[in-house]
């Protein structure tokens, strides 16, 4: 879906293949085709992906801005569903996004693991790779361009 809101245009879940698959020849096939040509596609200001897809969108598209990639509800056996923070950081990477924003964590208990631990592994890779995080409160405003400091506050401390 494209979403545009006062002239910003965001990009969620792009889909662009033939086959919902890691291969061109097997896996469901897309029952329309897609309603935008990738060559025609302008001006995206960011690029939603709530599951790996697996470069191609920045060799079609180029390198969004900024990225919010989902980073929770995981487990071993769930990795072709929902990737785990490494992935998810990876998935950043291959995107070449400036900024990532964690998403999909804070709200729901949804997975074996702790609360926090998806984005305290995010925060961990994310260091690793010299990657520009934000982590704001939810609800709390962020303003893409603006100096942002996140805080640690889903810590007992709350710092």
């Amino acid at each position: 879906m494209l979403v545009e809101i006062d002239g910003v245009r965001i990009l969620t879940d792009p889909m662009l293949s033939k086959r919902a698959s890691p291969f061109e020849f097997s896996g469901p096939a897309r029952l329309h085709p897609v309603p935008l040509a990738p060559d025609q596609w302008r001006n995206i200001d960011a690029v939603v992906t709530s599951h790996d897809h697996f470069k191609a969108i920045r060799e079609r598209l180029g390198a969004p801005d900024m990225a919010l990639i989902k980073v929770g509800a995981y487990g071993d056996t769930w990795m072709d569903i929902h990737m785990n923070p490494e992935s998810a950081v990876q998935d950043n990477q291959d995107l070449g996004a400036d900024v990532m924003l964690p998403v999909h964590w804070a709200t729901f208990n949804l997975a074996c693991h702790d609360w926090a631990e998806p984005v305290e592994r995010t925060l961990a890779a994310a260091k690793d790779n010299d990657l520009h995080l934000v982590t704001p409160r939810v609800g709390e405003k962020f303003e893409f361009g603006i100096p942002f400091e996140s805080k640690l506050w889903f810590l007992p401390q709350g710092n």
